[in-house]
């Protein structure tokens, strides 16, 4: 038997290897910098393959960063009651790019807009934050997401132009991908594969 020599492999660097995240394997990642107007109140846009995209706050946003925590979301009434019929979810509204989804309430008496940052049907928004606004401070990469928006397909090679790639939003803010997107369900979306043909009827 060949001896094992225990200093060589001591001296071998160990090799990571780690599997791409949910996010990363389904969604193309954008981002938006100071949205209406406010500064640092960056958003991020997750396209995911079916199309469908999710509106969030990106790492940057100043309501999460520097020790900020969310106390409240205040949703546009007509957002947050939204009704969707059937298995193509006709009725949804179309919203556009700069279109304000809901106010965000920080601890120290600051106030933050959300818009949609994408021209889109509006499918749902996340009753969740209404309830639980940490998820904001915790997740908002991932349950802590804004909203479901459809694109039309007319649009779908160019409502992204304004935005920018998420690597070159991180290299323009100079901060790094945080831990890589968390691997947990970001939201439903198996309910909503089937909707473009019918929303604009």
């Amino acid at each position: 038997m060949t001896a094992v020599d225990h200093g060589t492999l001591a001296r071998t660097p160990a090799i990571c290897c780690r599997f791409p995240s949910v996010i990363e394997r389904y969604y193309v990642r954008f981002a938006q910098i100071d949205c209406a107007g406010q500064g640092h109140a960056d958003q991020y846009v997750y396209r995911h393959s079916n199309g469908l995209c999710l509106v969030g706050l990106a790492p940057s946003h100043v309501a999460i960063t520097g020790g900020n925590k969310i106390k409240s979301v205040q949703f546009v009434e007509s957002r947050l009651n939204t009704q969707l019929r059937g298995k193509r979810k006709k009725g949804a509204t179309f919203l556009e790019a700069n279109t304000r989804l809901c106010t965000l309430d920080c601890d120290d008496g600051s106030t933050f807009t959300v818009i949609t940052c994408i021209r889109g049907y509006l499918l749902e928004v996340n009753s969740r934050l209404l309830t639980e606004p940490h998820l904001l401070n915790s997740a908002a990469g991932s349950e802590g997401f804004i909203a479901i928006l459809n694109p039309r397909k007319a649009e779908s090679s160019t409502f992204t132009a304004h935005l920018l790639p998420f690597q070159k939003y991180l290299d323009h803010r100079q901060i790094s991908d945080p831990e890589g997107p968390a691997d947990v369900p970001v939201a439903d979306l198996s309910d909503f594969v089937e909707t473009e043909e019918a929303l604009d009827e």
